[in-house]
């Protein structure tokens, strides 16, 4: 390909993969008047210069290709618009006409600004062993990024027996098992998920230690062996299934198959229970309707008591209502001898 050919291209050129930014292309020469041969030719030295790469603007940058050098300076008005996405493609189709240190330097910081910790660290570590010192001088204080940089990474080892489940950590897919070595990972709490035909998920909350490592084993159940269950009830009732409490509702579990107790309770409502069969491999939904308890007046023991009050309340007014005969004595008059009461 000829400059001019090339610097053509530069003038079309868009970056549907640098998903907006567009880079800025060379001005077209207008057609000219009749111009006296020695002027023409001085212009025509002058327009074919436009087409030729620009050595001196390449070299400052330490670019030597002018296609890169125009994605890297797109890429540089990205960065400074804050839109990260933007730089790091203009970043990556510049590395791809050019190997150069700076761009490993570019494109990390634009990781980092996305929170891709384990990428940009290899960025710039790259850049520290392929740059010149002069370069890394220009960077700064490159030994602190670094360690910026390792406390947002950590390891991650995940350790499961069953061949191609796909793992996921915080919503972003790291690949299958088996894994041969501990995945770098962005450091923090973060949810895995663990997923395989013919298995029930595994979920788990995992703490990720700065610049440390985190082990976790897996063992996925197949479904065949379990079913899952889901109950509902009353907003703000507490489930539990066999006595192990389970959370309000709705609550979740996945329980071996054949039958299990079911009970849902909530303050101001009698509790419910009852059995449900678990079918291996099957979803199943239960909802158990709360009646909310009596009042005082509706409860049993409360009449049962008042009826025991009221019968013997009655039983106490007849005694003290009924006149009595007077009593016959069995001792014969005369028999007892006793002084007088005199008043």
């Amino acid at each position: 390909m000829t400059y001019g050919e090339r610097a053509q291209d530069r003038v079309q050129l868009s970056l549907p993969s640098a998903r907006g930014v567009r880079l800025t292309p060379c001005k077209p020469i207008g057609a000219a008047p009749m111009l006296s041969r020695n002027r023409l030719f001085v212009l025509l030295f002058a327009a074919a210069s436009l087409l030729l790469p620009a050595p001196v603007r390449a070299e400052s940058d330490g670019l030597h290709d002018a296609l890169a050098l125009e994605f890297k300076s797109a890429g540089d008005q990205a960065m400074q618009a804050t839109h990260y996405e933007q730089a790091l493609a203009a970043y990556e189709r510049a590395s791809e006409l050019e190997a150069n240190p700076i761009l490993l330097f570019n494109r990390g910081r634009a990781l980092q600004a996305l929170n891709r910790y384990p990428e940009a660290l290899d960025a710039i570590v790259a850049f520290s062993e392929q740059a010149s010192p002069e370069l890394v001088a220009k960077a700064g204080d490159l030994n602190e990024l670094l360690a910026n940089l390792r406390q947002h990474v950590s390891r991650l080892e995940i350790i499961c027996a069953v061949s191609g489940a796909r793992a996921v950590l915080a919503g972003k897919p790291l690949g299958t098992t088996p894994f041969a070595t501990p995945l770098r990972v962005n450091a923090g709490s973060s949810k895995l998920v663990i997923t395989a035909e013919g298995y029930l998920p595994f979920e788990k909350d995992v703490a990720l230690p700065a610049n440390g490592q985190q082990r976790v084993d897996v063992a996925l159940v197949p479904r065949k062996a379990q079913g899952h269950l889901t109950v509902t009830s009353v907003v703000g009732a507490v489930a539990f299934a066999d006595g192990v409490r389970l959370g309000t509702v709705p609550a979740e579990i996945t329980l071996q198959r054949g039958r299990h107790l079911v009970r849902v309770e909530h303050p101001g409502f009698m509790a419910s229970e009852t059995g449900v069969e678990i079918i291996a491999g099957q979803d199943r939904s239960l909802n158990l309707a709360l009646e909310k308890e009596p009042g005082l007046l509706g409860r049993w023991w409360f009449w049962t008591g008042a009826g025991v009050l009221v019968s013997a309340g009655v039983t106490a007014l007849i005694c003290a209502t009924t006149e009595r005969g007077p009593s016959s004595g069995d001792i014969a008059p005369g028999r007892v001898a006793a002084p007088l009461l005199r008043f």
